[in-house]
């Protein structure tokens, strides 16, 4: 079985170390594992890509508030003449994530609460005429092991990452499953009774990528560079909509959350995408607000399981995945019954459901004393019944559903309260350019500059 315990050391340094863990049983002989692993802060950030790929948006009040009203606290950016420097930083701070170089600047104790992860080497396994091999990756990111700054690695084509395993701190995989670049070819997938696409690839997939790429690389925490809003792809496979749906883009990041991500970097919320995509905004503050209710549960846990559920029909039906932790099990339902639309080329999710689920716990997790489910809206009670060592829910869902199972009575209010400190933090900005026409001209008409 999966367990997992805390420990309490004192302050230890950000660097690498030996990890030694002994188990015994008794009668047996001891066992003993053994890590090699760089200790760093684990903190859920929420990146929004190239944000200022023009230089000058991210100096904009008006821009910096509809990434916090996202929940946005980290970008592709270093610092930046005109906001970092400013007021502007304290009140929407952005985390750096770049080349962090030279290290004297950065790998300081007042710039490290600012700085995400080292970032700069692209695709290596994908693009750009070659593969990079894995040495060169290496030479590449060894000059900042002497240093504190944790590096990443974009994991983007799965039929060799596997020589690339360990090389990075954090591992990130990017991919995305409609309308947009890929390394695998989406014609050859076969899913819908034999149907062949172009434009879109099975959404479940980036749940199957991600926990390969989690496998590959433990003992290492890894993210996902999830498909939002994007004004620069082209039509694929004859679908004019060049980015996904809302709720193709709900189902992408919570297949990737499912998994026990520990950040999340969305392609791409730069301005011009933002605007271009209206239609998406008030998916991706939901999608935001739900993952900063989540977020400790899925650092302080580990994956648990996975199934994937067929219907009486032979047809897939769900993926069923958990991640435990010592307050809580999140336990996730994704809806596998989504279609291709033939005419508009875009995946159809069905009206909500009636289903019932088993989920496997933990022994340590066993005495459940309240089950719900969490969205955006609420924190909303369910139908369950423990059975032995799992736990059977009944409930009438569409497209993806999150449950907490918890032995802790408090913390549904906990979380409650934690939901609604995210809407008045919302609400304080006074700017809603999903649903206030007059917010999202102020946005159109800076990208129009």
């Amino acid at each position: 079985d999966i367990g997992g315990f805390t420990v309490t050391t004192g302050r230890l340094p950000l660097g690498y170390g030996g990890v030694e863990i002994t188990l015994a049983a008794r009668g047996q002989q001891p066992l003993t594992l053994w890590s090699h692993l760089r200790g760093k802060p684990e903190r859920f950030d929420i990146s929004g890509g190239w944000v200022n790929n023009d230089g000058k948006h991210v100096t904009s009040e008006v821009f910096l508030k509809t990434l916090k009203r996202l929940h946005v606290n980290t970008a592709h950016l270093g610092p930046v003449k005109g906001y970092s420097d400013t007021e502007l930083y304290a009140r929407y701070p952005l985390k750096y994530f770049g080349r962090m170089q030279p290290f004297e600047k950065f790998d300081t104790d007042e710039m490290l609460p600012r700085i995400h992860a080292v970032e700069f080497l692209g695709e290596p396994q994908y693009g750009g005429g070659r593969p990079v091999p894995p040495q060169e990756v290496w030479q590449a990111l060894a000059p900042y092991a002497k240093t504190r700054l944790a590096t990443t690695l974009t994991h983007s084509e799965e039929r060799i990452w596997r020589d690339y395993a360990g090389l990075s701190d954090y591992p990130h995989y990017d991919a995305y499953r409609v309308t947009a670049p890929s390394a695998d070819d989406w014609r050859k997938y076969d899913r819908w009774d034999g149907a062949r696409i172009g434009w879109g690839a099975p959404l479940e997939t980036i749940g199957d990528m991600c926990r390969s790429l989690r496998e590959l690389n433990r003992p290492l925490p890894s993210a996902y560079r999830s498909q939002g809003p994007h004004s620069g792809w082209e039509v694929y496979g004859g679908r004019q909509r060049t980015s996904p749906t809302p709720a193709e883009i709900r189902a992408q990041a919570y297949h990737a959350l499912s998994t026990r991500i520990t950040s999340f970097y969305w392609f791409n919320l730069g301005l011009k995408s933002l605007v271009k995509w209206r239609d998406t905004l008030d998916e991706l503050g939901r999608i935001g607000r739900e993952i900063r209710l989540l977020d400790e549960l899925l650092v302080e846990g580990d994956a648990y399981r996975h199934q994937r559920l067929t219907g009486a029909d032979g047809k897939l039906d769900w993926d069923l995945a958990s991640v435990c932790g010592q307050r809580a099990a999140l336990l996730f339902a994704l809806d596998l019954r989504y279609q291709p639309d033939a005419k508009e080329k875009v995946f159809r999710f069905g009206p909500p459901r009636a289903a019932t689920w088993t989920f496997a716990l933990p022994k340590y997790l066993l005495e459940i004393a309240d089950v719900f489910r969490l969205d955006a809206d609420g924190l909303h009670t369910v139908k369950w019944t423990r059975r032995n060592a799992a736990l059977e829910i009944r409930d009438r869902i569409s497209l993806t559903a999150v449950y907490i199972a918890t032995p802790q009575r408090q913390l549904r209010a906990t979380l409650e309260r934690k939901r609604q400190a995210l809407i008045a933090a919302e609400n304080a900005l006074g700017f809603d350019p999903a649903r206030n026409d007059r917010d999202f001209s102020q946005l159109a008409q800076l990208a129009d500059r």
